[in-house]
């Protein structure tokens, strides 16, 4: 197989832009009922870290969950 298509070699790591944690593809289970619960959580369940929030026209829409980011290991990208 080529090393391109090695799967445990092109997986990139979900985190919070934020902290810098890894987070789990579970909903938070310190959230009030009522909000929009997120798809991710830190691993301990709590919410991923708060960041000000922006709606159309450009004005603050309040504090909300931060949105998780890919994060692909430098050494992955290289080759040896």
């Amino acid at each position: 197989m080529p090393e391109e298509t090695r799967p445990h070699l092109c997986g990139a790591t979900l985190v919070c832009p934020e902290c810098g944690e890894e987070v789990r593809k579970l909903p938070p289970t310190d959230m009030a009922p009522g909000y929009a619960r997120p798809d991710y959580s830190h691993h301990d369940g709590s919410t991923l870290c708060p960041v000000l929030g922006y709606q159309t026209g450009g004005y603050l829409g309040g504090r909300k969950p931060a949105e998780p980011v890919a994060f692909l290991q430098v050494t992955v990208l290289t080759r040896t």
